[in-house]
C-alpha cells in the first residue's frame, strides 16, 4: 500500500529546453509519481528554440537582472519552495547563479530530500576555476544526492564526493523520430567527395579552428565539408577557410530553425564535432539517430556515452589537429566501413528513450526518500489521545518559532484592534467553515463556537448553503456550514461527540489513500508526516468510520487519493485522484460524494481549467480555501471557505463572520 503514493517532485530550471521536455513528458506519464517544474526564467538568452514547456504544470518566477554582470536573480524563489509541496527536489539549474544558491541554502536547512542534477562543470582557468569549485562544493554538500547528465559526469561527481553522497547518471533526451526517418545516402564511389558535416556555435569553444588546420592536413582532396550554425566568430571563420579551399569544397549554410535542423543531416556521411568543451553535446545522439557515424572530442561528455571507437566512430583527443585529421583521413581511405558505421551508429541509440531515464530517475528518488526515514516515529495508538497543537505545530528551529510567534502576535494585534475600533455583531452573508483538528485540549473552545453558530445562523449541508444563497427569496437567517479536511481518526471522538449533542451536522473531505493505509501504521505515519502541516504523524479514519459518519447524518466528499495539489498534476493524474476517490468512497459509505476539496486549496494550473476537471468527473461543486461569503455569483466548483481552527477564541470567528 505504501507504494500506492506517487511520489510529488519538484524540479527547478533555469528556463524551458527542448533537451528536458522528453524527460518531463515521460514523468508526466507515469502512475507512480506527479512533478511541476518552477522556472527561473522564460527563455534561454543564448539559444534561439523558444518556450517548449511540454506536459507537466509549470509555473514562472519573476527575475530581476543586474546590470553589470547579467546576474539574475528571483526574489519569490523561496516562497515559492515554501507553497509547493513535494516529496523530493531537482535542482537543475546553474550551481553557480544567485537562485541556485539561494536554493541549495534553504532546502539544506529543511527535512526535504533533494538533488542537484546537471551537466559537469566547465573547465578554466585557475582563479575562475577555484571560485567555481567553491560555490558547486557548496551546493553538493547540501544536496542528499546529484545526477550527472551522462556518465562521464556522474564519474566526476563521484570523485568530488568521495562516496559521501548517491550518485546516477541520466542524460538529456530529445525526441529523434525526425532524424531517424531520415533516409541513409549511399555512400561515394572512389573519385566522389566524401561529405562532412559539422553543426554548432561559432564561438571558440566549439573548435573549429581546430577543425580549418585539421582540413589543411588531409592528404586527399576528395571530400567536402559543411558547416552549419552561426554565432561571433562565423565571418572570420568564412575568411579563414577560403583562404585554403573553394567554395565547392567548404560551405557554411548560417543557422538553421531549431525544427528543421534534422534537414542537414540529409546526404552526408560523417559529422564532425572538434569542442574544446561540451557539458553535453545533443548533436551527438542526433547525427547518430540521422545514421552517420561520429569523430569528437574526448571533451564533449555524449560522446562517452554513445561513441564506441571503430563501431560507430572515433574519439580525438581535444585542441589536436594531427589526430583529427587522422580521423577525417580515416573515413575518407575506408569508404566501404561507413555502412556498418551506420548501422551502428542508429544501434547505439536503441536504450536512449525519455521512458529508460524517467524509470531510473524515479527510482533514485524514491530510493532517496525512503533511505532516511523522517525524524518523527510512528506514534503510538493511546497518544493521539493527548496531541497538543504545541507538539503539533512548534518548530524545532528557533527563528521559525519566533517568526510564528511574531505572526500570531500580529494576527492578535489585527483582529483585536479591529474589534475595539467597532465591535462586530451582525452577520455577514452565507458561510462554509473548514477545521482540520479538534483536540481534546479544544473541546470547550469548539462547543463555544458551535454555540455561536447555532445562535446566529442555519447550519446545514454545502449544497444547501449555495442553494441558499442562489435562492432568489430573501432568508432571514444566513446559512452557514460545516466542513473537516484531511480525515483524521481524532475527528471520531470529541469532535464527533459535540456535533452530536448540538443536533449538527457536517461534511468531511477525506483523502482515500489515506484512509486505505489504515491497516499500514508506518505508512499512514510516513504519509501523514509528508502530506500535511504537522511535526507528528496522524492516524486517518477507517472506512468503517466513514460508513458511521454517514449513518449518523454527516456527509463524506473526496480531497483526493494522495492528498496532492492538483495544481501540479497532469489531466491524466487528476482524472485519477477524482474518479478512484469518489468511486472508493461510494464502496465504503453506500453514498457518492457530491464535492471535491482542493488539496492545499489549489486551484489553478496552467495546463488546463481545474473546474472542468471536476465537473467531468461528476462533481456537483468544489470547495477551496479562500475566504469569503457565499452569493449568487458564487462559482459552484470554487466555493470560498473560511479557514477556522478548533483553538481559536470567539472573537476570532466573529472577526471573519461578522460585520
Amino acid at each position: 500500500m505504501k507504494d500506492a503514493m506517487p511520489l510529488r517532485i519538484g524540479i527547478l530550471m533555469d528556463h524551458p529546453s527542448p533537451h528536458m521536455v522528453p524527460l518531463l513528458d515521460a514523468l508526466a506519464e507515469r502512475d507512480d509519481c506527479s512533478a511541476g517544474v518552477i522556472y527561473f526564467g522564460r527563455i534561454s538568452p543564448n539559444r534561439r528554440w523558444g518556450m517548449p514547456l511540454g506536459k507537466l504544470p509549470y509555473q514562472f518566477l519573476k527575475a530581476v537582472t543586474f546590470m553589470i554582470g547579467g546576474l539574475r536573480v528571483n526574489p519569490g524563489l523561496v516562497r515559492a519552495l515554501r507553497k509547493m509541496r513535494v516529496d523530493v527536489w531537482i535542482i537543475n539549474t546553474c550551481y553557480d547563479s544567485p537562485s541556485t544558491l539561494s536554493a541549495a541554502w534553504w532546502l539544506g536547512r529543511g527535512s526535504t530530500p533533494w538533488v542537484y542534477m546537471n551537466e559537469p562543470p566547465r573547465p578554466r582557468n585557475r582563479m575562475v576555476s577555484t571560485l567555481k569549485f567553491l560555490l558547486l562544493q557548496f551546493v553538493l554538500r547540501r544536496a542528499w544526492g546529484t545526477i550527472g547528465m551522462g556518465e562521464k559526469a556522474a564519474s566526476m561527481y563521484r570523485t568530488l564526493l568521495n562516496g559521501s553522497r548517491p550518485v546516477d547518471s541520466i542524460p538529456y533526451y530529445i525526441h529523434l523520430e525526425e532524424f531517424f526517418r531520415l533516409p541513409i545516402s549511399d555512400t561515394p564511389a572512389d573519385g566522389q567527395p566524401l561529405h562532412f558535416l559539422t553543426c554548432c556555435q561559432m564561438i571558440h569553444r566549439k573548435g573549429l579552428d581546430v577543425l580549418l588546420k585539421a582540413c589543411k592536413k588531409l592528404k586527399d582532396t576528395n571530400w567536402r565539408l559543411t558547416l552549419m550554425g552561426d554565432g561571433p566568430l562565423r565571418r572570420k571563420l568564412e575568411r579563414e577557410f577560403i583562404k585554403y579551399f573553394s567554395n565547392e569544397r567548404i560551405n557554411f549554410v548560417g543557422e538553421v530553425s531549431y525544427g528543421k535542423r534534422h534537414l542537414s543531416f540529409a546526404d552526408k556521411h560523417v559529422f564532425i564535432l572538434p569542442s574544446r568543451w561540451d557539458g553535453w553535446g545533443m548533436v551527438v545522439p542526433e547525427a547518430l539517430g540521422a545514421g552517420l557515424p561520429v569523430i569528437s572530442t574526448d571533451q564533449v561528455t555524449s560522446a562517452h556515452e554513445f561513441i564506441q571507437p571503430d563501431e560507430n566512430g572515433f574519439i580525438v583527443p581535444s585542441e589536436d589537429p594531427e589526430a583529427l585529421a587522422d580521423k577525417m583521413n580515416w573515413f575518407i581511405q575506408n569508404r566501404e566501413s561507413i555502412p556498418l558505421m551506420r548501422v551502428a551508429a542508429r544501434k547505439s541509440l536503441q536504450d536512449y528513450r525519455a521512458e529508460v531515464g524517467a524509470e531510473r530517475l524515479v527510482k533514485f528518488l524514491f530510493k532517496l526518500v525512503n533511505s532516511e526515514k523522517r525524524s518523527a516515529k510512528v506514534i503510538e495508538s493511546r497518544r493521539n489521545n493527548f496531541l497538543t497543537w504545541k507538539e503539533l505545530r512548534e518548530s524545532p528551529l528557533w527563528y521559525h518559532r519566533w517568526n510564528n510567534k511574531l505572526r500570531s502576535l500580529s494576527k492578535k494585534l489585527i483582529i483585536h484592534g479591529a474589534l475595539a475600533a467597532k465591535p462586530r455583531n451582525r452577520v455577514n452573508g452565507n458561510r462554509i467553515l473548514v477545521y482540520h483538528l479538534i483536540l481534546k485540549e479544544d473541546r470547550r473552545k469548539f462547543e463555544e463556537h458551535l454555540r455561536l453558530l447555532k445562535d446566529n445562523f442555519r447550519i446545514c449541508s454545502v449544497f444547501e448553503v449555495l442553494d441558499s444563497a442562489t435562492n432568489t427569496k430573501n432568508e432571514k437567517i444566513p446559512s452557514i456550514a460545516i466542513t473537516f479536511d484531511d480525515g483524521f481518526r481524532l475527528l471520531m471522538q470529541d469532535c464527533l461527540e459535540l456535533l452530536e449533542r448540538f443536533g449538527t451536522k457536517a461534511c468531511f473531505y477525506v483523502p482515500t489513500g489515506f484512509v486505505e493505509l489504515s491497516d499500514y501504521p508506518e505508512s499512514a505515519a510516513q504519509f501523514s508526516l509528508c502530506r500535511h502541516y504537522y511535526n507528528l504523524p496522524l492516524k486517518p479514519m477507517r472506512p468503517e468510520d466513514l460508513k458511521s459518519l454517514v449513518d449518523f447524518g454527516h456527509e463524506i466528499g473526496s480531497h483526493g487519493i494522495s492528498h496532492i495539489s492538483l495544481g501540479m498534476v497532469t489531466k491524466k493524474v487528476a482524472e485519477r485522484e477524482l474518479n478512484l476517490s469518489r468511486r472508493r468512497i461510494y464502496e465504503w459509505t453506500g453514498k457518492e460524494p457530491v464535492s471535491f476539496a482542493y488539496p492545499y486549496g489549489d486551484t489553478k494550473t496552467p495546463i488546463g481549467d481545474l473546474t472542468d476537471w471536476i465537473h467531468e468527473a461528476g462533481y456537483k461543486f468544489g470547495v477551496t480555501l479562500k475566504r469569503g461569503k457565499i452569493d449568487g455569483f458564487t462559482d459552484p466548483f470554487l466555493i470560498p471557505r473560511e479557514h477556522i481552527e478548533g483553538n481559536w477564541p470567539i472573537s476570532y470567528l466573529k472577526y471573519f463572520l461578522f460585520s
